[in-house]
């Protein structure tokens, strides 16, 4: 026997993966073959242009994968023609307006489209013509007003921009605010809202924009007078006038070629979401849409995915009055505390189900940085396998992905980079089952990598390797610990048809005695142990694999 240490680099670690390999073994006459196409399907995140590619790379891409999401204008017609059925998806925010003019525009021209926020106090009764009112604040806290920066219509800028509020279905435009006094003068019955008497001690709202403030960076700026050149606003899903914004984006993608959209950042109005200062805010039901005897409140996030699946439906029942058919849906940002959410029907797992207010459910709803980010500790990875499992095991269209979804490719093409990659795949076999490819869910990854002279289309062998299939048919999402090693807490086994797969939730390797002797395909040897570094993932087949 002989032991071989490869050496990896991984955010400024180095990471060592040792295997012993069995220097006398027979290889057996009968070798595995590749697959022509992976044992099991995946899909891909390119959120972006692809690069240009040849005739083998088109080739590759188009065969290999089931659904992409990325801008494929250009190429469209030509991945079509190498395969019918694959899916391509492109990119459209399904909850925020994005930061360019015209959506900024778009969302402006139907105010009551978009969400609002508690923002102050009526100090006294109104009549349907007063339009100079006073305010007091709510909680001691400052009035989220700010007057009107132009006379114009909409907002040009986060400097130049129209300021509003809204209370008991009226909206008003402010023109001049005091927050010393809180005395404001408004105009009536705005944006084509009825003027109506409102009663002291009635909550007023103002607009809900998107890019709070953070201290620890990342994106904001959004609001008015924020770092940003333009507004961003919340849609409320509700509101049919922002339903009807968000379909006939997805229109456009079909009359563009492609088969729908992805609808990002989809999720129960809890992602950073700001007021006009750029604090932190929820989106309130200020029209009283939930009939709350006690009047409006802020959405529960329970009814806030409840409009979610409301605008789910009207986007279908417009493309396909349009088009005469369906689009194809892919949402993102689906978690594992939604699937494991039995109190709330699966919380935002409720959009792959077929309901009675949605018959048709979500075609797909990525999981994204379910191997990045979420897999701190074994607890996450305890949910996240738990919820992936579950999701399965109802056939829900649950698709994991390596890492963000808005990533074009995730790093360049690195050792440490394959080693994640083997990980994740291994972590999503330990919860497929024997007839997986008649199941709704795959596995994302990315095939867009960044090389010296540019990108490059590349697929890890690994999802060509005949494994077959999972040698058990488990019926308790929550029995993945049937595959735990003995005396290796956190490291899983499980047998396939023509393999074993080895997982390590730990962040420290464990050294696995195999029992036997197993061929490693990346390596081209027969090992009998193994070190499993911490978080890794292992595939090893049980012959050897023709060239």
């Amino acid at each position: 026997m002989r032991s071989i240490r490869h050496f990896f680099f991984m955010t400024g670690f180095m990471i060592f993966t040792t295997l012993t390999y069995s220097q006398d073994i027979q290889l057996p006459s009968d070798n595995l073959k590749k697959l022509d196409q992976p044992a099991y399907r995946i899909y891909s995140i390119c959120a972006g242009k692809l690069p240009e590619m040849s005739d083998a790379e088109l080739n590759l891409f188009a065969n290999t994968i089931s659904l992409a999401h990325g801008d494929f204008e250009s190429q469209i017609a030509s991945l079509k023609s190498r395969n019918p059925s694959l899916i391509l998806v492109n990119y459209i925010n399904s909850t925020y307006s994005r930061p360019n003019e015209e959506e900024m525009r778009i969302a402006e021209n139907d105010k009551r489209a978009i969400c609002m926020t508690l923002a102050a106090i009526l100090d006294s009764d109104i009549s349907a013509k007063d339009t100079l009112l006073r305010l007091r604040k709510v909680n001691e806290e400052p009035m989220k007003i700010l007057a009107s920066s132009t006379s114009d219509a909409v907002s040009s800028s986060a400097m130049d921009y129209v300021f509003w509020i809204g209370m008991e279905g009226e909206l008003m435009r402010v023109n001049s605010f005091d927050s010393e006094t809180g005395m404001i003068t408004v105009e009536r019955g705005y944006a084509g809202t009825k003027r109506a008497s409102h009663s002291r001690n009635g909550l007023i709202f103002s607009p809900v924009y998107v890019g709070q403030k953070r201290q620890e960076g990342g994106s904001s700026g959004n609001f008015p007078n924020g770092s940003k050149s333009l507004l961003r606003y919340c849609y409320d899903p509700f509101s049919d006038g922002g339903n009807l914004i968000i379909a006939k984006l997805v229109l456009q993608k079909i009359n563009n070629g492609y088969d729908g959209a992805w609808l990002d950042t989809f999720n129960t109005g809890d992602f950073n979401l700001s007021d006009c200062f750029g604090n932190p805010c929820r989106p309130w039901d200020w029209k009283n849409i939930l009939k709350n005897n006690d009047g409006p409140v802020e959405f529960p996030r329970p009814a806030f995915r409840d409009g979610q699946e409301q605008k789910i439906k009207f986007i279908q029942d417009y493309v396909k009055s349009e088009t005469s058919s369906y689009p194809v849906i892919i949402a993102n940002n689906l978690h594992s505390y939604d699937l494991l959410d039995t109190d709330n029907d699966l919380m935002m797992g409720m959009l792959l189900l077929s309901t009675p207010e949605k018959p048709r459910p979500l075609d797909g709803f990525c999981m994204e940085n379910y191997m990045g980010q979420s897999q701190k500790s074994i607890e996450d990875f305890e949910n996240n396998l738990l919820a992936l499992r579950k999701g399965i095991k109802m056939d829900l269209a649950v698709m994991p992905c390596l890492a963000q979804a808005g990533a074009r490719a995730i790093t360049e093409d690195t050792p440490a980079r394959a080693e994640f990659e083997e990980f994740g795949y291994a972590f999503y076999l330990l919860a497929i089952l024997p007839d997986q490819n008649q199941r709704k869910s795959m596995f994302g990854t990315y095939v867009i990598y960044n090389t010296s002279s540019g990108k490059q289309i590349k697929v890890h062998p690994q999802y060509f390797w005949p494994i077959g299939k999972p040698m058990d048919n488990w019926n308790d999402p929550s029995k993945y610990t049937d595959y735990e090693i003995a005396s290796h807490a956190g490291v899983y086994r499980r047998e396939f048809e023509n393999a074993i797969v080895l997982v390590n939730s730990n962040q420290e390797s464990h050294q696995i005695d195999l029992g036997g002797s197993f061929f490693d395909p990346l390596s081209g040897k027969f090992v009998t142990k193994i070190d499993l570094v911490k978080t890794s993932g292992k595939i090893l087949l049980r012959q050897s694999l023709s060239k």
